[in-house]
């Protein structure tokens, strides 16, 4: 209809989300403190809803960064503090690896030498470089741990305002959220017996509640001890990525009601064309009852392949070790927003902070049920009267560790394993990484207080904030 929507600019675009709730205003604040002006200092909002490469090809925006950190450079004959969070911090790690890359492979020509004669350092905070659990269920169901815990009239309420396939609809629009599905498959997220980041209280009968991501069928309840003890994060060269085959499903059937009634019901997930399932194939995906990440992914493409195929030709979640000049990982775009399939920047002067919070149950499996409706768009929902308090399990979502988002193999896992390792870190680019634990102030403090780990609310942390400080300002030694 000849509407355009584009991404706001400046401060403004991020320093508060709606009325006076912040967002970047207090590190905006306490900058502008100690003597940045717009002159030195520039914030680079972005097009949450487009893949990465087209925030490029639609509006150029790494070719404006590029620019923008090159004439910070001639003024202030300094290198660049890049600070990021969240998403945010996957497009800062894309632009790392699209400003080397040759133009010929829809990168920004600066060559191999560029990040290290430009960028002193990029500040990661909260950063899901692995992704996150509820991406994946956003994008089957249309829901995550915030609406499965809804009180019944909180719920009844929330699908008169919006319901879960116009979530889905919404959800699936957003192709930037595909960037935050988890990477790295079953070696890094586990199998149906381990998982690197899983407490033994959860292990049940030997078997793990965090490898199988989804999960249909009864819950099993025997035998659970409370072992409280948090195992330390493996190397991912000691998991197994155990024996399950990702799910087929064979003679596929799609439904052919002609009911106006169903046509009606359905019409908001038909205008994104995906199949709606059949009985008979809801039925044959629930007879594999757990489901690994890669179990998951597979099904996700089942449910939705159009989406999914879009999605294809712009991320990958895989897990290399291998890596050579000019190989598909180094001239393909959709590498490079996925850490385990890429290599960091030829930049051994550069320093890499990965600051994150811990300590708040987030969440990390679910339990799943058929949807009641024949032949629907939603197929699938979350069984939210599955609940064990004794493991973290609760409406139908099982929690682990984390800044209450983004899960903490997904912030620790490449800061304190992954960039360790020559085969991702080739330069040697110095990782320092330090975690905030969540400490709750006053419960009439609904930002959670000066210490709290929060994914968002951490941004008004005041260690966080001093440690920004002393990085921007000279002084990165005193950040332990």
């Amino acid at each position: 209809n000849g509407i355009k929507l584009r991404a706001g600019t400046g401060f403004g675009a991020a320093d508060y989300l709606i009325g006076d709730y912040w967002v970047w205003s207090k590190v905006i604040r306490n900058l502008n403190d100690i003597g940045y002006d717009p002159n030195f200092f520039k914030m680079k909002p972005y097009d949450w809803r487009l893949p990465f490469h087209n925030l490029e090809n639609r509006d150029g925006y790494f070719t404006s960064l590029k620019s923008d950190i090159e004439n910070f450079k001639k003024l202030s004959k300094r290198k660049t503090i890049m600070i990021s969070h969240s998403m945010g911090s996957l497009v800062a790690y894309y632009f790392l690896l699209w400003v080397e890359r040759p133009v010929k492979y829809g990168g920004g020509g600066g060559g191999p030498k560029w990040v290290n004669d430009n960028i002193e350092s990029l500040v990661n905070i909260g950063g899901p470089m692995l992704g996150v659990s509820k991406a994946l269920t956003s994008l089957i169901s249309g829901e995550m741990r915030d609406t499965a815990e809804l009180s019944t009239v909180s719920s009844y309420i929330k699908e008169s305002l919006i319901s879960k396939e116009e979530l889905l609809t919404l959800f699936r629009s957003m192709f930037s959220l595909a960037s935050m599905l988890p990477k790295g498959g079953n070696k890094l997220w586990g199998n149906e017996t381990h998982t690197p980041d899983e407490p033994e209280f959860v292990y049940v009968n030997k078997k793990s509640r965090y490898g199988p991501i989804i999960n249909f069928g009864e819950l099993e309840v025997d035998n659970i001890e409370d072992m409280d003890n948090i195992e330390d994060m493996e190397s991912f060269e000691s998991m197994s990525e155990g024996s399950n085959e990702p799910i087929t499903i064979s003679n596929l059937d799609v439904c052919k009601d002609t009911d106006e009634e169903l046509i009606d019901e359905n019409e908001i997930l038909q205008s994104i064309h995906e199949p709606l399932l059949s009985d008979n194939t809801k039925k044959e995906i629930m007879k594999k009852e757990k489901y690994t990440l890669d179990d998951a992914m597979n099904l996700l493409h089942t449910l939705a392949p159009n989406y999914m195929n879009f999605v294809d030709e712009h991320y990958s979640y895989g897990l290399s070790r291998e890596f050579s000049k000019n190989d598909k990982y180094y001239r393909e775009h959709k590498y490079w927003s996925n850490p385990l399939e890429s290599q960091l920047p030829n930049a051994p002067d550069m320093k890499i902070y990965c600051l994150y919070g811990v300590g708040k149950l987030t969440e990390r499996s679910y339990y799943y049920q058929e949807n009641s409706k024949s032949c629907t768009a939603l197929p699938f929902v979350i069984n939210t009267n599955a609940t064990l308090r004794d493991i973290h399990l609760v409406n139908g979502v099982q929690n682990s560790d984390g800044d209450g988002t983004v899960n903490l193999i997904s912030n620790g896992f490449m800061c304190v394993n992954g960039w360790k390792d020559k085969v991702y870190n080739p330069s040697g680019i110095e990782i320092i990484t330090k975690e905030y634990k969540d400490q709750p102030g006053s419960v009439l403090d609904i930002r959670g207080g000066v210490k709290t780990a929060d994914h968002v609310d951490i941004m008004g942390n005041e260690d966080l904030l001093l440690d920004i400080l002393n990085i921007v300002s000279g002084n990165e030694k005193n950040v332990k």
